[in-house]
């Protein structure tokens, strides 16, 4: 029998047709993503959103974020899908939650992840059927990441 958090990974697996080839091409392109990273989360927290919620939260320690978003990617991009990445993923929606980060800002800042990705991708990858079979990994993980952050973030508006 499957516990709740493995059930539910299951689930989205399946909706989102998660293959072995997404989790090859997601390991691939991470491999060219993760040297440029440090840039791409420099410059997301440069944004406009982030520093208007750098007035809300002043005590944000953004190296340290910056730590913890890349080495939650290593750990995501390197194809721990189960019970632990589950539990972990879903304290970050609600540690999200309990600080007020607005969910839509959440989902929308991955957007600007993903064009960075592809961005990057491109540059690295001329044949355009290669970019985009390496996109379509990385954004069925990421995709399924923030359908688990969002369960975390609802089950603490459900506390």
């Amino acid at each position: 029998m499957f516990s709740p958090d493995r059930h539910e990974l299951r689930e989205y697996i399946d909706f989102i047709d998660l293959n072995r080839q997404d989790i090859i091409a997601a390991r691939s392109a991470w491999v060219v993503i993760r040297p440029n990273i440090d840039d791409v989360l420099t410059y997301f927290y440069s944004s406009q959103i982030m520093k208007q919620t750098e007035k809300q939260f002043p005590r944000f320690d953004i190296p340290t974020l910056i730590d913890k978003q890349i080495a939650h990617w290593d750990r995501l991009f390197s194809g721990g899908l189960d019970e632990e990445y589950v539990s972990r993923v879903k304290r970050i929606g609600s540690a999200h939650r309990r600080l007020d980060i607005s969910l839509p800002y959440y989902i929308i800042s991955y957007g600007l992840f993903l064009n960075e990705f592809e961005r990057i991708l491109r540059f690295h990858h001329k044949n355009q059927k290669d970019t985009l079979d390496l996109m379509s990994g990385i954004r069925k993980f990421i995709l399924l990441d923030l359908a688990i952050a969002c369960s975390g973030d609802n089950a603490q508006l459900e506390a």
